[in-house]
């Protein structure tokens, strides 16, 4: 289920795009600006071949993030807020044992959803960026609303048919590792490296 609604990036001083090889840098230097006890209180990923997805509405802007603020040195960061609809859908879809893991995405995006999933565990991911985003964008930026899911091959269709109903939206980002964190086929660190510079 792919998103459908892509905004308009909204920061104009910020005009560069990080490339992959980059993202290690940036993502070792936001993790080392964050605080653990601000976890969201989640599960974390369950085994390796899980399927993970992004339930709700990402945006193509960076304003506001904790990347601007601690990596860019522009803006000041804050925590987005969590939307009511989904929260009380996730809810529900673990009562319905239909997704393994949840992770709201929060102070530094996606990337730092996706690394508090791991730790627990001790368990990577693999995903592919939205090429209609700009990359920092889709990994950093904190549009509000939106949770990261890890879901069981054997629930995906009734997990992405309950969202339907539901008229919530979903992008499938990826699968769940063995301890490599990697973004567009390119590894970024390790699960242990991430737990250092988080010290977990």
């Amino acid at each position: 289920m792919e998103q459908q609604d892509v905004h308009t990036f909204q920061l104009d001083t910020v005009q560069d795009v990080i490339e992959v090889e980059e993202i290690g840098e940036v993502a070792k230097h936001i993790l080392t600006h964050l605080s653990v006890s601000e976890s969201f209180n989640s599960l974390g990923f369950d085994s390796v071949g899980d399927l993970i997805y992004l339930i709700g509405q990402s945006k193509n802007d960076i304003s506001s993030s904790l990347y601007l603020h601690s990596y860019r040195g522009i803006g000041t960061a804050k925590a987005p807020v969590e939307s009511g609809k989904i929260a009380s859908t996730v809810m529900e879809l673990i009562n319905q044992e239909l997704i393994a893991s949840a992770n709201s995405v929060g102070e530094g995006g996606l990337f730092v959803a996706l690394v508090r999933a791991s730790i627990f565990n001790t368990l990577g991911f693999s995903i592919k960026t939205d090429p209609s985003f700009r990359k920092d964008a889709f990994l950093f930026g904190e549009s509000s609303e939106r949770v990261v899911v890890s879901v069981k091959s054997d629930n995906q269709l009734d997990f992405e048919e309950a969202l339907s109903a539901q008229h919530i939206p979903a992008k499938f980002l990826g699968v769940v590792s063995k301890g490599k964190m990697a973004i567009d086929s390119e590894k970024i660190m390790d699960v242990t490296e991430a737990k250092t510079l988080l010290g977990v």
